[in-house]
């Protein structure tokens, strides 16, 4: 990629990259959310079931109008690339944005837990939303890819199922627990 395209996707490309770190080390990360107690009890969900434009306002929150679910540490983040701890993009991404991942803590180094629904009750989010929730555990989370740019982020404490986004081309659907969790408006630019 040129350098021409870094600053107008920045902030994806720096959430990439810190996935990628995490990735490339997982020496350096093993254990690490077992250490730490996971992405922590107090999460937010950015469910864009349309995407959205550039928010200038958030460092590093550029456009990306693919149907996307973003995760972020703390009730309180800003949602500095600093804090996020997953996400998942349905479609076909633009260049240099990946389908999706886990970051830091959340990143999960055991077994994966993919399958399995979230408990009922439980709430399903289809619509724009930053959705604020207090969870039992220390959750950690798995992403994965699936054919037809579907791409599954399962948020999970031990094999217990927590959360589940499932993102396609054309939707963003969060599942929670009825309870733990309140919506609040998203960022706006």
């Amino acid at each position: 990629m040129s350098r021409a395209h870094l600053p107008r996707m920045s902030g994806v490309l720096a959430f990439c990259a810190a996935l990628m770190l995490t990735a490339a080390a997982p020496s350096a990360n093993a254990g690490a959310h077992r250490a730490t107690g996971g992405c922590g009890n107090k999460l937010v969900f950015l469910v864009w079931p349309h995407g959205h434009p550039a928010i200038p306002r958030i460092k590093e929150f550029p456009e990306l109008r693919n149907p996307h679910i973003e995760l972020y540490l703390g009730f309180n983040s800003g949602y500095d690339v600093a804090s996020a701890g997953a996400y998942a993009v349905g479609g076909k991404p633009p260049p240099g944005i990946n389908r999706g991942g886990s970051l830091g803590d959340c990143l999960d180094v055991g077994d994966a837990v993919t399958r399995g629904s979230v408990p009922t009750p439980h709430v399903i989010i289809k619509k724009e939303t930053a959705v604020m929730c207090t969870l039992p555990g220390a959750p950690v989370t798995d992403v994965v890819f699936r054919k037809g740019g579907v791409t599954d982020l399962y948020l999970h404490s031990g094999p217990r199922l927590l959360a589940h986004a499932h993102v396609t081309k054309s939707s963003a659907v969060l599942t929670v627990p009825a309870g733990r969790c309140r919506l609040a408006a998203p960022p706006r630019p």
